[in-house]
């Protein structure tokens, strides 16, 4: 994906192996996995947090 401007200034994203265009950004492949990345972070902080709790009841 490849990012241009319209005459009036606006972006759009074009992809040319596919010929496809589109006003909204695209999702591409590494966000989704930065995304996975970080969700799986969270909740291994989670649960830690909650085992850490858990503990500390006792």
């Amino acid at each position: 994906w490849s990012e241009f401007k319209n005459p009036e200034g606006r972006p759009y994203y074009y992809n040319s192996k596919t010929t496809e265009s589109t006003w909204d950004k695209p999702i591409v492949l590494n966000d989704v996995i930065d995304f996975q990345n970080q969700l799986e972070h969270v909740n291994k902080t989670i649960h830690e947090s909650e085992k850490e709790a858990k503990r500390l009841e006792s």
